[in-house]
C-alpha cells in the first residue's frame, strides 16, 4: 500500500521530526529487515521506550501480511533478547485498522516499554475507562487480528514479554492510552502526550538514553547522520 497521507513513519517523511529537533534519524534504527524496523520513540515516556514500525504504510499490524507478521515476531525476539536481555517488557499497540481514526499515527507501530513494576492492565482498563472497554479481552492470533482489519474493528493490544498477547475490540480507539497508563503507574510528572513533549530537552535526553541501551548491538553513533 502506498502512502497517500503526510505520515512521518513512511519513507518520504521518516525521521523528519527527529531531524527538526537535532536527533538522529536513520542511524537510530537498531534493527531492520524488509518489513519492519526498531527505533526509539521520539518522546520516550521512560528510558527504554522503543517502537517497532512497519516499513509499508499499513494502519495496524492487524492489516499486516504473513511476512510482516513474521518480521514483527523476529523484531520482538531481537529487542527482548539482544537489548533487554530477558528483562520483563511490555508490548502494546493501538490498532487503528482504518485511516483517520482518533489514534495519533495511523501507521502500524508497537510500543516497547521495560517493566520495573508489574501492571495489572486489565484492572487498569476496567477502573479508568469502563465506558470504552466494554468487551472481554481476546487472545491474539493472526486470524483474529486480520478479522479486526476486515471488519474495520479498532483494538488495543498488549503483551508482557513472551506471555500470551491479548486484545480488546473497541468502538472508539483511545489515543495514547497506554502512554497515559505508564505515566500514571510510574508517577511521571512530564506530559505523556508526545506531541507536546518531544521537543523538550528532557525528552531528547530520554531518547539518547534509550538509544544507548541498544549499544553495542547496533551501528548507532551520536553526533548526527
Amino acid at each position: 500500500m502506498s502512502c497517500v497521507c503526510n505520515c512521518f513513519f513512511c519513507k518520504e517523511q521518516r525521521f523528519s521530526l527527529n531531524k527538526s529537533i537535532g536527533l538522529p534519524g536513520e542511524s537510530s534504527i537498531i534493527f531492520e529487515d524488509e518489513n519492519v524496523f526498531i527505533t526509539p520513540d521520539i518522546a520516550p515516556i521512560i528510558a527504554g521506550h522503543f517502537l517497532i514500525v512497519s516499513n509499508e504504510h499499513i494502519t495496524s499490524f492487524g492489516n499486516a501480511d504473513k511476512e510482516t507478521t513474521n518480521s514483527l515476531n523476529i523484531a520482538k525476539e531481537y529487542i527482548q533478547n539482544s537489548v533487554f536481555k530477558g528483562q520483563k517488557i511490555l508490548f502494546f499497540e493501538h490498532g487503528a485498522v482504518i485511516e483517520r481514526t482518533v489514534a495519533c499515527v495511523d501507521h502500524a507501530h508497537i510500543h516497547v516499554i521495560p517493566l520495573t513494576k508489574d501492571i495489572d492492565i486489565d484492572g487498569f482498563l476496567k477502573e479508568r475507562v469502563p465506558e470504552f472497554v466494554t468487551s472481554q479481552k481476546i487472545k491474539v492470533t493472526e486470524n483474529a487480528l486480520r478479522k479486526c482489519a476486515v471488519d474495520k474493528q479498532p483494538y488495543i493490544l498488549y503483551q508482557k514479554s513472551d506471555e500470551d498477547a491479548w486484545y480488546y475490540p473497541l468502538d472508539i480507539l483511545l489515543p495514547q492510552f497506554f502512554r497515559l497508563m505508564i505515566a500514571l503507574v510510574y508517577d511521571i510528572k512530564k506530559p505523556y502526550d508526545w506531541r507536546t513533549s518531544y521537543a523538550s530537552e528532557e525528552s531528547k535526553e530520554l531518547f539518547k538514553k534509550t538509544l544507548s541501551l541498544a549499544l553495542p548491538n547496533s551501528k548507532i553513533y551520536f553526533g548526527g547522520e
